[in-house]
């Protein structure tokens, strides 16, 4: 399930505290007294929750007017610029939009303000018919100079004052998404405002980023376009910034209802903490951004959870997500975030692996965030930015854990899937679901052999023996030391040791889990009951310790 990038449309839905402020801001309008009308500003950045706000304003206004007499009640009026591509659609559907809703309330009001749009309309400068008021403004220069004082223009915006007046009422002019338009469409829309600001009885409130609108009414002759907007907006106010506390909870709220059903074992919550902490939760400043992320992280673990570490998979997305440039170069570099370890004490080429790593992350803008949080996602990288050194058993528990930072996790994170020539985690799992069977695991085993996926399979399985029982282990060793005698060794090079070698291992690491007592006699009867096969006696003469403290007597 996808949260859709809507905004909260009542106030029951308010998941971070806007709705108080919201709620005065409709009484704060609902109480406006004078005549005179107002042009109000709500500030924020796109993506801040502005539209949120406004639903619960209207929602608030219509509330506690709703025991209101018709003929009291406030004409609300959405309008939304971005729908209209072209300059003289949106100056057209401005002023269509108010007739239309006033209108519906008032036919009479409506007809008469149909026809003092009409003739104001002519006034300014009328070139193409349209439908219900028969002239268009121009987008050009004409309507660029209508602030030329004139008397006319004067008398005709008198006429359609008066109408306003009549209705007595409060005309409320939502206007959103204006920070969408480009550069000259929020200068047209702020000069049809200025036009029209004055007329009674009329609330305008605006929604905008304030920056990108002061940016589009400067101009190159020296118009400040804060000075400009000041003229037009008497009351402005901001969005109020998210409560953390409440941002948090949102976000730990998406990322349980995500990873719960696919979580196969505890979350690492000191991992967890750490990640958090390195600088994951300074992504996050509005509910757009958690959208953002969790729709992301939703679709893509839904793919390879199976496959993955959970802690390092919301890491690794995150800078997919917000570090788009660091997501690609971990990606492209693999080598560089892998090599730490077998160049232990070599201090010239690990200077040179600073290096490298510095230009990547001096890409993202933010070098320190990206830093931390790939530390946190490689730890071997501490061997370059600190003290910090592992050895080969961390290395065999990353594997275990599915974490990015070994190799045979690593594209696995970046694919959603399964490399080819390795062996899925999942498919280990359905394997080990069948050692009942150990004549089905030969198969098995002869099967991934052909496809030299064999010792990929076998380090999958090691990496799960203490999820088994004593069922599956003899059936397991039993598989082996049949498969062991018949299989094709094939070594990759002078100190390869071989699979037989690997076998070997397998095969001592599982008896090592059963009771010594039972361990001893059960592979003695096996020998007994089957031929001395080649497996079964490099098992014994290969493990010296284990035959002389199990075998001797």
């Amino acid at each position: 399930m996808f949260i859709p990038d809507r905004s909260a449309e009542k106030s029951s839905e308010d998941k971070l505290n806007r709705a108080p402020f919201a709620h005065k801001l409709a009484n704060t309008i609902r109480d406006w007294k004078l005549e005179e009308s107002i042009v109000i500003g709500l500030y924020g950045a796109w993506g801040c929750g502005k539209t949120s706000v406004l639903n619960f304003a209207v929602e608030r206004l219509a509330e506690t007017t709703k025991d209101w007499t018709l003929e009291k009640k406030p004409i609300i009026i959405w309008f939304n610029p971005w729908s209209f591509s072209e300059q003289e659609k949106l100056l057209q559907a401005f002023f269509q939009q108010i007739y239309a809703e006033i209108n519906k309330v008032d036919p009479k009001a409506g007809k008469d303000l149909k026809q003092t749009i009409k003739k104001f309309a002519q006034v300014l400068g009328a070139l193409e018919p349209i439908p219900w008021v028969g002239q268009v403004f121009s987008a050009g220069q004409k309507f660029v100079d209508i602030f030329v004082s004139d008397k006319t223009i004067q008398d005709t915006k008198k006429e359609v004052a008066d109408v306003f007046r009549k209705l007595n009422r409060r005309i409320l002019i939502i206007i959103d998404d204006v920070d969408r338009l480009n550069r000259e469409e929020i200068r047209l829309l702020f000069q049809a405002i200025k036009i029209n600001a004055d007329f009674p009885n009329t609330v305008y409130l605006v929604a905008f980023d304030r920056s990108v609108v002061e940016n589009a009414l400067s101009n190159e002759q020296g118009v400040s376009g804060r000075e400009y907007l000041e003229k037009i907006v008497q009351v402005g106010f901001n969005v109020p910034d998210p409560d953390s506390i409440l941002l948090n909870k949102m976000l730990f709220d998406e990322l349980d209802r995500i990873l719960n059903p696919v979580l196969s074992e505890p979350l690492d919550r000191e991992r967890w903490l750490k990640l958090y902490h390195s600088g994951f939760n300074s992504f996050f400043e509005s509910a757009r951004d958690i959208k953002r992320y969790v729709n992301s992280l939703e679709m893509n673990l839904g793919m390879v959870h199976v496959e993955v570490d959970a802690v390092d998979f919301i890491g690794i997305e995150s800078l997919r997500v917000f570090m788009p440039e660091i997501y690609q170069a971990i990606a492209e570099n693999k080598s560089l975030f892998m090599r730490q370890r077998e160049l232990f004490g070599d201090n010239r080429q690990l200077s040179e692996i600073k290096k490298s790593l510095d230009t990547l992350f001096e890409k993202s803008g933010q070098p320190e965030l990206a830093r931390k949080i790939s530390l946190e996602l490689f730890p071997s990288l501490r061997s370059i930015y600190g003290n910090m050194y592992y050895g080969n058993e961390s290395s065999a528990n990353w594997r275990k854990q599915k974490r990015i930072c070994h190799e045979d996790n690593f594209d696995s994170y970046f694919l959603l899937g399964t490399p080819k020539g390795t062996v899925a985690h999942g498919e280990a799992n359905e394997i080990l679901a069948q050692t009942t069977d150990f004549n089905l695991l030969v198969q098995i085993f002869d099967q991934y052999n052909q496809e030299n996926r064999f010792r990929k399979l076998l380090e999958r399985i090691l990496d799960r023996l203490e999820n088994i029982n004593r069922e599956q282990i003899l059936s397991l060793i039993q598989a082996l030391l049949i498969f062991g005698n018949t299989s094709s060794d094939v070594h990759t090079g002078i100190f390869d040791f071989g699979s037989d070698f690997q076998i070997h291992i397998a095969v001592r690491n599982l008896l090592l889990k059963l009771p010594e007592e039972f361990r001893y006699s059960w592979f003695v009867q096996y020998l007994e009951n089957n031929p001395p096969l080649f497996t079964s006696v490099y098992q014994v003469l290969h493990d010296t310790r284990w035959y002389n403290e199990n075998c001797v007597n």
